[in-house]
């Protein structure tokens, strides 16, 4: 891998101070490796406890409607509805009935898969990364697992809400499930270097099946790719294998967006949302108003406090990474403006699709939050790198001191994972309760179905604020119930006298 302005041309002063800064005696090169294994360690028994909690999946909101589909139609029934009748959305129908296949154990299985795949995949980007620079393998290995462990976690129980962004299949699928299969394929393509037309394909197909599965994914992701373009386009060079590759990506997600917003389903989507969402001028000027809102609830102390440490402990602890002063400049901008023009764009999107409080739909903001993290996490150590780096040849920090200062840097983040743990911890108590109740309901339901009865009573099980039968009345409004009579076999439920 080759990044913007990583070569000859950085300051010869600049990488002369950094050495000098990071000049290491042997006694005390495990200490780095060290302190990254800790933080990886804390954040890695929290992931592995977000993927336990799967255990207690049970549905609800539009998990009645797609178990019920996928049981009677099949996976081609629930995409062939998805095209020509709901949304256009190929790819978000097709694994939607992929993941209810079987009764649905995939959705119990579903949150680990993604959030171990994200925690890979910018595992993986990072230590293309610090592979660039003088750091024994050991240690970049270790701080790469830890920068994918701690975006990973943070992006889960750090978001504004966890279930629906981790849980909840509807939400994981079209908002998480994107950010994880680029971040994966981007590393693969920038590792396997031999030929670029195959990548380039494979991005191509990566760029539309994002598109069919989220349209905010295929807007923030479309706008990294054009600031990696116009990098390239303005100081070379213009047709780096970077290049070809970003730009594949790029005509994949405009090919999907545009069978998607072709589709007879995209069609009917807009008939019925006539009169409720807001024409593009307007949505961006409820966008404007709504964005401070959404800053302070999506960036909040749980995700910025982990984030802004790890950027500040990858900097104490390894090389600053030598870039042109244009390089230096143009990457920082990009992960300080980025994440707010993303911010835009999906709160823009959201009015446009659902109207004057679609912002509300906080779910939709894990397609700004993941890639944000990253943009963060790579800034802050960017940024903490050089001015660590002119501040060396004033100050003569020496291996021992800085090793001391990036103590507490791991005390944030220890402490970040005790935050995420309690949240991790209420979550918890509410699907374990809400498991057992499910269960013992449905068994109920399911032998009277079996006795012949064809009406029968149910009792909301609300969790996260999802909807649940008798939301909506009348009976004819209401779609969730009507899926989970479907589900049950029964010709309507009724709620407890």
């Amino acid at each position: 891998m080759r990044l913007p302005g990583l070569s000859a041309d950085a300051d010869e002063d600049t990488t002369a101070a950094a050495d000098e800064r990071r000049a290491v005696t042997p006694s005390a090169r495990w200490l780095p490796t060290g302190l990254f294994g800790l933080t990886g360690a804390a954040f890695l028994a929290l992931l592995v406890g977000t993927g336990y909690l799967g255990r207690y999946v049970r549905p609800t909101s539009d998990d009645w409607c797609m178990a019920a589909k996928e049981r009677d139609w099949g996976v081609g029934g629930i995409v062939h509805e998805s095209y020509y009748h709901l949304n256009g959305r190929i790819s978000n129908a097709f694994m939607s009935g992929v993941v209810y296949m079987g009764g649905g154990w995939v959705t119990k299985v579903l949150p680990a898969l993604l959030y171990v795949g994200l925690a890979i995949g910018t595992a993986w980007l990072a230590y293309l990364l610090f592979t660039h620079m003088s750091v024994a393998r050991v240690t970049a290995m270790t701080a790469a697992g830890a920068t994918g462990l701690v975006v990973a976690v943070t992006t889960a129980w750090g978001a504004h809400s966890p279930y629906a962004v981790v849980y909840w299949s509807a939400g994981t699928i079209s908002h998480t499930l994107p950010s994880v299969l680029t971040v994966v394929v981007a590393a693969a393509a920038l590792t396997f270097r031999r030929r670029w037309v195959p990548w380039a394909i494979v991005l191509f197909a990566v760029g539309w099946v994002d598109a069919t599965l989220s349209e905010a994914f295929m807007a923030t992701c479309g706008t990294v790719l054009v600031v990696v373009v116009a990098y390239h386009l303005f100081y070379g060079p213009r047709w780096a294998r970077t290049v070809k590759l970003s730009v594949a990506a790029l005509a994949g997600l405009l090919a999907g967006i545009l069978v998607l917003y072709t589709s007879p389903g995209a069609s009917s989507r807009r008939d019925v949302l006539t009169g409720k969402s807001l024409t593009a001028p307007a949505a961006a000027k409820r966008a404007i108003h709504v964005l401070p809102h959404m800053l302070h609830e999506s960036f909040n102390a749980r995700v910025l406090v982990p984030v802004l440490a790890l950027g500040i402990l990858l900097a104490l602890l390894l090389p600053a990474l030598a870039l042109s002063r244009r390089a230096f400049t143009w990457i920082v901008a990009s992960c300080v403006v980025l994440p707010f023009v993303m911010v835009f764009e999906v709160a823009v999107l959201l009015g446009m699709g659902y109207g004057f409080n679609g912002w509300a739909f906080s779910r939709v903001w894990q397609d700004f939050l993941i890639p944000a993290t990253m943009a963060f996490v790579l800034g802050t150590y960017l940024i903490a790198g050089r001015l660590l780096t002119m501040l060396a040849p004033r100050m003569r920090f020496s291996p021992a001191v800085l090793t001391a200062v990036a103590v507490l840097p791991v005390v944030a983040l220890l402490y970040a994972v005790h935050s995420h743990a309690d949240t991790a911890r209420g979550i918890d108590r509410q699907m374990a309760h809400r498991a057992t109740a499910w269960d013992a309901q449905s068994a109920r339901i399911k032998t009277e179905v079996a006795g012949g009865a064809v009406f029968v009573t149910y009792t909301p099980l609300h969790i996260a604020g999802l909807a649940e039968p008798f939301k909506l009345k009348p009976w004819r409004r209401d779609q969730i119930g009507q899926c989970a009579a479907t589900y049950y076999h029964v010709d309507q439920l009724f709620p407890p006298p």
